[in-house]
């Protein structure tokens, strides 16, 4: 989830069935109800992604009307994206980026290989689109630039966009995944590796990007083009392997997995969501467990990792996290359908 750091005066109660990541696939990944308590406000059936405007809530699901604007109290303010190719539509969201103003959208069509921009006031307006050159998993606007997270023949870990004869091109690349992997020069391996969420800080003038699938934070100073990077403790990786020209994927010995589902920064670190997946927990939404924590970074190692809260979720929706805005994510797990309180 794309929330902002720092003292958003918007309290925001989000009841969740399962947690929910920036998904790569249009299946529904469960049930969200924003307003209060569980038996009151919006019920969304197919989140995936959702971020604060000056206008409300933005919430961004897997299939139309892939936009919904909403009060913080949840009341439904205006509802549509239509799908399609034609302006101002789109076949599927892979990554939406809030303008540093707080009053536009900028929506990544990895389908149509294209970015919408739409003005968010009491409603969701078009106001022009472009096409991009890469298939965009992140993305964020740092001092006006967009910066974003895809694979690319530059192979770096995160593209600067500029727009040149009406489209968006790449104009710089900065850093490159060192993974200590055997594979880390192929292509397809490349692909997962930089499935990413991603965390744009002005004021430090950097860019944190966390891969999905590796559980790996890279910083990268865009003045400099450094890069320092940790590894989230305890975090069990995908593993990949060749297979003639097939890549093979497999949980670990243990037949789990882990996902980054999401990443703010706090004054002592990297406060980290991630999710832990099995054959029958597959991700995408749908979790074994949930574990939250604070790994400190202070440029090349970590220190102590705390340990906010673990918690074991239930697929049929008998316990759900709630999650609030202010002043940053937090989570507590509500047994037997209770419902969120409204903070």
């Amino acid at each position: 989830m794309n929330w902002p750091v720092g003292g958003a005066a918007v309290g925001v109660a989000v009841c969740m069935a399962v947690i929910t990541s920036l998904a790569q696939s249009q299946t529904p990944v469960g049930r969200v109800v924003f307003g209060g308590e569980a038996d009151r406000g919006v019920a969304l059936e197919k989140p995936q992604d959702m971020m604060l405007t000056r206008s409300g809530v933005v919430v961004v699901e897997s299939g139309a009307p892939y936009l919904r604007l909403l009060s913080s109290s949840g009341r439904l303010l205006h509802s549509g994206v239509k799908a399609g190719s034609g302006p101002g539509e789109v076949r599927h969201i892979s990554a939406v980026s809030v303008s540093p103003a707080r009053d536009a959208l900028l929506v990544f069509d990895p389908a149509l290989r294209r970015v919408s921009r739409f003005r968010v006031t009491d409603s969701i307006a078009l106001m022009d689109a472009h096409s991009v050159p890469l298939e965009v998993d992140a993305a964020c606007l740092l001092g006006g630039t967009l910066w974003a997270s895809g694979v690319h023949d530059t192979q770096g870990i995160v593209h600067r966009l500029s727009i040149r004869d009406g489209q968006y091109v790449v104009a710089q690349s900065l850093g490159t995944y060192k993974v200590g992997h055997p594979l880390q020069g192929n292509r397809l391996f490349w692909q997962h590796v930089v499935a990413s969420r991603m965390l744009c800080n002005e004021a430090k003038n950097q860019i944190v990007v966390a891969s999905r699938q590796l559980g790996v934070l890279q910083r990268i100073n865009i003045a400099t083009g450094a890069v320092s990077m940790v590894r989230v403790p305890g975090f069990e990786p995908l593993h990949f392997a060749m297979e003639g020209q097939s890549m093979v994927v497999q949980r670990g010995p243990q037949g789990v997995s882990d996902e980054i589902l999401n990443v703010t920064e706090q004054p002592n670190g990297y406060r980290v969501i991630v999710g832990r997946t099995d054959k029958t927990h597959r991700g995408d939404g749908d979790y074994l467990s949930i574990r939250e924590m604070v790994v400190p970074f202070n440029g090349a190692a970590s220190g102590k990792v705390e340990l906010l809260r673990e918690a074991e979720l239930d697929r049929d929706g008998n316990r759900v996290l709630c999650y609030s805005a202010v002043p940053y994510p937090q989570g507590a797990v509500v047994v037997g359908g209770a419902g969120c309180k409204a903070r």
